[in-house]
């Protein structure tokens, strides 16, 4: 009895531990490119994989893995989808209010927001 009363007792315990450890990186979600960019949209996958997309094409123009760089801010390691010979490095980087910059070096590719 008191075994099956301690194992409850952690169990109890630890999955609100597990849950907050669980929770997204700010940087996941869909992003939207301001009108007339080269992107529409930028998805982010909580899977550690994120996919940028043209105006009117539903293929991906770029493939991506990504992880956390900080709190607010991801690092893309990412290939073109036609030519996998060119990759480029970007960095998502998301601010209190929840809107974000995009990154290419210290060049910034554009202001998104994210899709609700």
């Amino acid at each position: 009895m008191r075994i099956r009363s301690a194992a409850f007792l952690t169990l109890t315990l630890s999955v609100p531990l597990l849950l907050a450890g669980c929770s997204g990186h700010p940087g996941a979600g869909t992003w939207q490119f301001p009108q007339g960019a080269e992107y529409r949209r930028l998805v982010v996958q909580f899977d550690g994989r994120a996919e940028f997309f043209r105006p009117g094409r539903e293929q991906p123009a770029q493939r991506c893995f990504w992880a956390g760089d900080s709190a607010r801010s991801i690092v893309l390691q990412c290939q073109d989808a036609e030519r996998a010979d060119i990759e480029r490095e970007y960095r998502l980087k998301v601010n209190a209010a929840g809107d974000a910059e995009l990154m290419l070096g210290q060049r910034l590719v554009a202001q998104l927001r994210r899709q609700s």
